[in-house]
């Protein structure tokens, strides 16, 4: 169900977000600025609604994760100010790490924003005032232990967040990791915040629990599995903003659904790129073997007719291996593919903007790809 929610709904927020960014660019200033002031809500509204699927999809462990190797105390330390921040004066922040490292295998801004989460509604749970706990430990799960929390049994580490706040009644504690459910008032929370953090940790081989006593606070605690320390992945060095590089030939953009091609058709050429369309795979790959020219593949991943946007690229990469190809993306979690040649593929989520895609242009193409373009 979630899977097929954000395929279509996806598709349906690219093209709303793509045609608003449009409208929004051609009003401008002047006479359209009045007009301009309700697309901005409108488009803020859509943007809103795609990150609902995402949270809803980090529930039902769907979203896609980058999960490496992560000192979790550093992690938690940096986050410090920003808790001490965001939860105000009033909340009492205290932190408790191990004097040795300790690494869990998690995607790091994931963890964060569990973290961040757990902050928040501890902080709701105390309106006079109090104090949040943020406790680090190593743990091992005895494979007893491990069955009745559905993970295998082994090294893990522990975060507990605790507060001193108001407490769950033990009737609304069964529900809390439920989407949607909250006690909030109307238009407070969307009840996806703990659903969030629950899918996080499932996805990641964890397993999580909330222990609550009415006016006297509340627990949760959170395992990862322990992971070797590795050295830091590079840095992707910082494109300039709004420059994007120019291909050599034109783009070939494959999309089964209309309204959506022509959304990053009209992106595309409003970049300044020459666009060749196809409607599938099948009709994408004999453009490609009877068109030299084309400099660039944009595909969508999941395509009627036989020929799916992973198949296309490995066909495409068999006809050309240095051709640059981007996969286009309604999912959140890409299938796994078991050819090598197409793991390092890049791939953009939709529904995106013009920025997104400018950005994924520049880590695909050379950076002088546009100076060639010039001078020829």
């Amino acid at each position: 169900l979630t899977g097929g929610l954000a395929h279509d709904f996806n598709n349906l927020l690219t093209i709303i977000i793509g045609n608003l960014s449009a409208l929004q660019d051609k009003l401008g200033e002047g006479a359209g600025a009045t007009h301009a002031q309700y697309v901005a809500p409108s488009l803020h509204a859509a943007r809103r609604g795609a990150e609902l699927i995402r949270r809803l999809l980090s529930f039902s462990r769907h979203q896609s994760l980058e999960p490496r190797a992560i000192e979790v105390c550093e992690l938690v330390r940096n986050m410090t100010q920003l808790l001490m921040r965001t939860l105000g004066e009033t909340i009492d922040v205290r932190v408790r790490l191990p004097d040795s490292a300790l690494y869990a295998m998690a995607d790091p801004h994931q963890l964060e924003n569990a973290i961040l989460n757990l902050a928040l509604n501890a902080r709701d749970a105390m309106p006079a005032g109090g104090t949040l706990t943020i406790t680090l430990s190593a743990r091992n799960l005895a494979p007893a232990l491990a069955r009745l929390g559905e993970v295998a049994a082994g090294d893990y580490v522990q975060i507990d967040v605790s507060d001193t706040g108001q407490g769950i009644e033990a009737a609304v504690l069964a529900r809390v990791f439920e989407p949607f459910f909250t006690t909030k008032p109307f238009g407070d929370g969307s009840g996806l915040g703990l659903s969030m953090v629950y899918g996080f940790v499932r996805q990641s081989g964890g397993n999580i629990r909330l222990l609550s006593t009415p006016e006297k606070g509340t627990s949760v605690r959170f395992v990862l599995p322990v992971a070797q320390p590795t050295s830091a992945p590079a840095r992707i060095t910082e494109q300039t903003p709004g420059h994007c590089p120019q291909a050599n030939g034109p783009v070939l953009l494959v999309e089964d659904e209309p309204e959506v091609r022509k959304v990053i058709r009209m992106q595309l050429t409003g970049l300044g790129f020459a666009v060749l369309e196809a409607a599938d795979g099948v009709e994408a790959l004999a453009l490609l073997e009877n068109i030299d020219d084309i400099a660039v593949l944009l595909t969508d991943t999941v395509m009627p007719g036989g020929l799916n946007g992973h198949e296309l690229a490995h066909r495409a990469r068999q006809l050309r291996p240095d051709l640059p190809i981007l996969l286009l993306t309604g999912y959140m979690r890409a299938e796994v593919e078991a050819d090598a040649t197409l793991a390092a593929i890049p791939v953009l989520r939709k529904p995106f903007d013009p920025p997104a895609l400018v950005a994924a242009l520049r880590a695909l193409l050379p950076q002088d790809a546009n100076t060639e373009a010039s001078n020829s």
